[in-house]
């Protein structure tokens, strides 16, 4: 599944993908994706699965009715708030179900008290975030602060393995594409020895980095928004 999305994002940034990697990766997605799962970490999957195929254009109409149907009479209570749905919220956004999509979306939360393999906390926000801001932008402003707060000091602390590094990179990649105008609000300068104040210009890109000169005797940072 991972490896599938890997592929799916690096075609879209004009990376070359083999067309029979894909094919063959999509033949086991939608064996995943119409499955009954044993349990809810296998229908997160399955969640998974249904969106990267819908990505693709592929209609899933058949299979998001039935893993509803399952989530319903086995984990009512508990998936709501899951990724499951968040993933499955995904799918209908793009297939243009705006509000059975808003309904999913809403319910869900960063602070779910999930901690298992390949669905670690931080794994799991940032993925939350990524669904977020590529399929519910207007939704970024109901995003509570802490969250980006908590994923800076996760990765402050080291506190990550290769995925949930992965996730929060295309989370944070995601992110600033959904809020517009976003460079025109943040702003670096150098404060210099004399108390005169010079502007630092940050280059585009996820990571931007500017040199101050040694004159610097404080940096500062401000944002508009």
């Amino acid at each position: 599944l991972y490896a599938q999305h890997l592929l799916l994002e690096a075609g879209e940034r004009g990376q070359a993908v083999p067309g029979d990697l894909v094919a063959n990766g999509n033949n086991y997605l939608r064996e995943v994706a119409q499955r009954d799962g044993n349990n809810l970490t296998d229908e997160r999957q399955s969640a998974y699965a249904i969106y990267l195929l819908t990505r693709q254009g592929q209609r899933m109409a058949a299979e998001i009715t039935a893993i509803r149907k399952r989530l319903a009479e086995r984990y009512r209570g508990q998936w709501e708030k899951d990724l499951t749905a968040a993933w499955l919220a995904a799918s209908l956004d793009l297939m243009r179900q705006d509000r059975d999509a808003e309904s999913l979306i809403s319910g869900t939360r960063f602070d779910a008290p999930v901690d298992e393999l390949y669905n670690d906390p931080m794994t799991r926000d940032a993925l939350l975030l990524f669904i977020i801001s590529r399929h519910f932008p207007e939704r970024l402003k109901t995003v509570p602060s802490e969250v980006f707060t908590t994923m800076a000091k996760r990765v402050t602390d080291g506190y990550y393995h290769s995925l949930s590094a992965r996730t929060t990179l295309l989370a944070l990649d995601a992110y600033p594409s959904a809020t517009e105008g976003a460079e025109r609000n943040l702003a670096s300068a150098e404060v210099l020895k004399n108390k005169s104040v010079r502007s630092l210009t940050l280059p585009q890109g996820l990571f931007p980095t500017v040199k101050f000169t040694d004159q610097a005797a404080a940096l500062k940072f401000t944002n508009n928004t």
